[in-house]
């Protein structure tokens, strides 16, 4: 079964005794569901597990990424039964709540809410049944019992809900039944959880730990229903990962005439911060009973979808609803013509370079610019986090959103989302096999065609976490890759260990084509290459003594994109067969490592690198990241001019490193301290010495005194030196003594 909805605004439908079987739930995706919600305030666990495992079956059937969302009850306040069912209240009559339970009548009725007489405070207004009744708060012993007067009379039947407009109240967010419900989400595929009645950001805190305690991937909905949480929306907006605008509780405690204005403020603020934003209740209410909406309601949805909403969403209408799957069909129509005429593209300012997410964000603001201005069929990513498809969002293109993922459960996460839509792919190998894959899916799955433009956005972010592991970026990292990712020359000046060829890696990946890194280190070029291929990155080195049938099958591979790294001593660089095989390349970054060594003014000159400067010549467009960790200004200046840089840009990171001490001491006996140091210290190390004689007489002292030790330098052979690399990476020698270079 295909479903090819083209609508960007997303339908939530809530599931109830008119839409729980299988074949409804068939018939509502069919007619536009995105995501089903489970009402947790009806229906047993047994019913709601039911409904989960039809959603399940019809998502691995029919390779769907339906969305399920748990909407808890949260604290309800009502008051008790009533004498005879119904109790009629005229203005000025004076009631009696009491936390006692009884049979409610003139002298006494029954609150459920025990702290109610400690909150509320005379004066404060306090609503029943939806407002059809309005009390006012007389006096309260602050104890158990509270005086109210009747401000608007009507007939008060048994258990009807109370709600309390001016009231701070002291109630948990999540009350027990709340609690047990969460036990029996948890253990669920449920991709979203709303929570009713938030008052601030600690609320969600508290649920947020209770999911990532039992390591849940759900995401958190905050559901505006309290005039609280309206003066603290913008903590909560940052807090929760989306927003739902319950126009239920929230019109009845907040003045009416006030309700759209707070929809509007809400759903814009939601845009900026990269929020989904549903707006919730009696969207299309006539429909429970009607075959078709009345024109307040058409009205009503449209204008959702104009604001810039990224979900509307049916509650009764399809939960009880005589026509559940005619409603969802009128909806999706609404919606498809608001659509015609949507114009709410954000035009926000680029992220902050202070952000933490700055790399992230500028990039989905990139892709969103240059689709526009390519008047792009498609922006497509590769999202792990969902980050990416919550930013691209955001910035509401114009164009389709498609977003890939290796995990369905962000797949099905992400159907919530305005205008995304979500491809399982897992096959990551190199940027360019993966977008010629995506490509063919997008084609067999008829969303594009031959001709059409695409945009490619790949979170660098993502790409740190799917091939290294690791949560962020150290310093400066992002910086330097950013400004690789925009084009530029950069001179990027980090501390030994300060992470630089993640700065020329990561970027290399988020691009097609391949990335040539000039090294004067062997043993440098041989280790990165090992760990890559660990990574399942291709990549290959060639530097001197090797045999020339190595060299030309390495570079046939480059030339034919079989490679994403292709590390180059600057001798071999040099070459005419190299030189001739790399105008044949797509090459998409040029990292030059160690770039001190083309400055004379340098500690460590060498006259091989003054040539590399001459690929600019058949690479004019390529961006060179050139990188060091020891520069003084002259050399920074003589860096630029010799790689004949655009443009000048320097990016430098602090030299100091807590994680390091360095100590300078005066010994007449250093081969006695530092034999004293090794016995001290565990581990392994790296001794440096001023020549190749040097090397070799410290490693034989150190093994006389019983420490594993080799030398190593650039007068060995190859094989000689992969030998003492090895041994040393894996453990056998535990000191390594080498020349600096």
């Amino acid at each position: 079964m295909k479903i090819n909805h083209r609508q960007k605004t997303k339908i939530v439908a809530t599931v109830g005794p008119a839409s729980s079987s299988y074949e409804n739930l068939l018939a509502l995706a069919r007619a536009g569901v995105n995501v089903f919600r489970l009402n947790f305030s009806h229906g047993s666990h047994h019913d709601h597990q039911q409904v989960i495992d039809h959603i399940s079956y019809i998502n691995e059937k029919y390779h769907l990424y339906l969305s399920i969302l748990a909407d808890l009850q949260g604290p309800k306040l009502r008051v008790g039964k009533i004498e005879n069912n119904e109790m009629p209240l005229a203005q000025g009559d004076i009631l009696t709540f009491v936390n006692e339970k009884c049979i409610g009548n003139k002298e006494r009725i029954y609150m459920s809410y025990n702290q109610f007489s400690t909150d509320v405070k005379p004066g404060e207004k306090v609503l029943v049944d939806d407002g059809k009744v309005v009390l006012e708060v007389v006096e309260t012993n602050k104890k158990d019992t509270v005086k109210l007067k009747v401000l608007h009379g009507s007939v008060l039947s048994s258990n009807k809900g109370v709600n309390l407009p001016d009231t701070n109240v002291s109630l948990p967010a999540l009350t027990e039944k709340d609690l047990e419900d969460l036990d029996f989400i948890l253990t669920q595929p449920i991709h979203w959880i709303a929570l009713s009645f938030v008052r601030s950001s600690k609320d969600l805190k508290d649920l947020r730990e209770r999911i990532d305690a039992k390591g849940h991937p759900a995401k958190i909905i905050a559901k505006i229903e309290k005039p609280e949480a309206i003066e603290k929306i913008d903590k909560i907006i940052k807090h929760a990962n989306a927003i739902m605008v319950a126009r239920g509780d929230l019109g009845i405690e907040t003045p009416m005439e006030r309700l759209p204005l707070i929809q509007k403020m809400i759903i814009k603020k939601c845009i900026q911060r990269a929020r989904p934003v549903i707006v919730a209740t009696q969207m299309m209410d006539s429909m429970i009973t009607n075959p078709s909406p009345t024109r307040a309601e058409i009205t009503d949805v449209a204008n959702a979808v104009l604001d810039g909403a990224d979900a509307v969403m049916l509650s009764g209408e399809t939960s009880v609803g005589l026509h559940p799957v005619r409603v969802v069909e009128a909806m999706s129509s609404i919606i498809e013509e608001a659509e015609k005429h949507y114009d709410v593209q954000s035009k926000r300012p680029m992220a902050s370079d202070k952000s933490k997410t700055f790399l992230s964000d500028v990039i989905c603001f990139s892709a969103a610019r240059t689709a526009e201005e390519i008047n792009a069929k498609a922006i497509v990513g590769m999202t792990s986090s969902g980050y990416t498809a919550f930013k691209v969002s955001s910035y509401r293109p114009n164009c389709e959103i498609f977003m890939f993922s290796d995990r369905p459960h962000m797949l099905s996460t992400m159907n919530l989302i305005w205008g995304v839509r979500c491809f399982y792919y897992d096959r990551f190998t190199t940027t360019d096999e993966t977008i010629e894959d995506v490509v063919e899916i997008l084609q067999k799955s008829d969303v594009i065609k031959l001709g059409d433009i695409i945009t490619m956005t790949t979170n660098p972010l993502d790409i740190l976490r799917q091939y290294w592991g690791y949560p962020a970026f150290r310093p400066l990292q992002a910086e330097i890759i950013q400004s690789v990712l925009d084009n530029n020359d950069t001179l990027a000046l980090l501390p030994t260990g300060g992470g630089k060829s993640l700065c020329f890696q990561v970027p290399a990946l988020c691009r097609e084509g391949i990335c040539i890194v000039v090294s004067p280190l062997i043993a440098l070029m041989k280790d990165q290459v090992y760990h890559l291929r660990a990574r399942g990155i291709a990549a290959e080195a060639i530097y001197s003594g090797m045999h020339y049938k190595d060299i030309d099958r390495i570079l046939d591979n480059a030339v034919y994109g079989q490679l994403k790294f292709l590390y180059l001593s600057p001798e071999r660089l040099t070459t005419d067969l190299a030189r001739e095989r790399i105008k044949r390349m797509k090459v998409n970054l040029l990292a030059v490592d160690e770039a001190h060594c083309i400055s004379q003014w340098g500690y460590d000159f060498r006259p091989s690198y003054l040539q590399i400067a001459e690929l600019r010549e058949f690479l004019p467009q390529v961006p060179i990241l050139a990188l060091t960790a020891t520069a003084t200004k002259t050399v920074v200046i003589d860096i630029q001019e010799k790689l004949l840089f655009r443009k000048n840009n320097v990016l430098q990171k602090s030299f100091a490193r807590p994680n390091l001490t360095y100590l300078v001491l005066n010994e007449e006996t250093k081969e006695t301290k530092l034999i004293d140091i090794l016995k001290k210290v565990p581990g392994t190390s790296v001794v440096y010495a001023r020549n190749r004689r040097k090397t070799k007489e410290l490693a034989l002292i150190l093994q006389k005194e019983g420490i594993s030790a080799d030398f190593y330098h650039a007068g060995l052979s190859n094989e000689e030196r992969s030998e003492k690399q090895n041994g040393w990476t894996s453990g056998k020698i535990r000191v390594i003594v080498s020349t600096n270079a």
